[in-house]
């Protein structure tokens, strides 16, 4: 097992990913390079295990994968595997974690890989570039906001129940800092990343509000998203 592996996955499925809407190849990449901090955070993780399930953890979101069912899904994963020297078992913990990765919260019985790949998932989309990949992954699927009522956000689950606008989808990212205290020490150790993510939210907010000439609720909203956390985060 060695780079040779990686690489040739790298190129087997970064075509597949190239306009993928906020998951392309790059994103895979930036997420790799975060290993050094991720396994400080969740130790028991190889590197070589982790870039495989970074690769392919994308691969339900191409056009062809995106409607198997898990177990279908995993025929295909465990193909693409095949020739990786990983024993049965890593090729299981490395399936299971990208099937399971984007499941809401964190489980007790969630492996050190699942952990790692949602935490360095999750990090990926706080600040600017992940507020443009937002609108990358969104912007053909729902409008920006709502014009008669642009600010406010109800549900922020994935689905017809959940969020409707890339405003609302701001919010389903900035909870992640309250329910997820992994997600607060990447944001300790980097706190730019989430000022900027803010002040994208917050500009926005003034933009709206001036085009619309209605009033800018936008930090209503942050505080009320982050709950007893605000007073950190608020305007300085």
């Amino acid at each position: 097992m060695g780079r040779s592996f990686l690489e040739k996955l790298e190129e087997m499925v970064s075509p597949l990913y190239l306009i993928l809407g906020g998951h392309e190849p790059d994103h895979c990449q930036r997420m790799i390079k975060m290993f050094g901090e991720i396994s400080f955070l969740t130790p028991g993780v190889k590197s070589d295990e982790f870039a495989a399930a970074v690769w392919l953890h994308s691969l339900d979101r191409v056009e062809g994968f995106k409607k198997l069912s898990k177990e279908a899904l995993a025929v295909v994963l465990n193909g693409f595997l095949a020739e990786s020297g990983f024993f049965e078992p890593k090729k299981k913990s490395i399936v299971g974690a990208i099937l399971e990765h984007s499941k809401f919260k964190d489980g007790p019985d969630d492996s050190p890989l699942l952990h790692a790949l949602r935490l360095a998932d999750k990090w990926d989309r706080i600040g600017l570039l992940g507020v443009v990949s937002g609108f990358m992954f969104l912007g053909t699927k729902m409008p920006m906001y709502r014009a008669e009522k642009p600010f406010g956000y109800g549900p922020t689950a994935e689905g017809e129940k959940g969020y409707q606008t890339i405003y609302e989808n701001f919010f389903r990212v900035l909870e992640w800092y309250p329910l997820f205290p992994l997600l607060r020490e990447l944001v300790r150790r980097h706190p730019k990343r989430f000022w900027n993510f803010l002040g994208c939210i917050r500009v926005f907010g003034e933009e709206v509000s001036e085009a619309h000439g209605v009033p800018n609720t936008v930090e209503a909203d942050i505080r009320r998203c982050l709950g007893e956390f605000y007073e950190d985060w608020k305007p300085r």
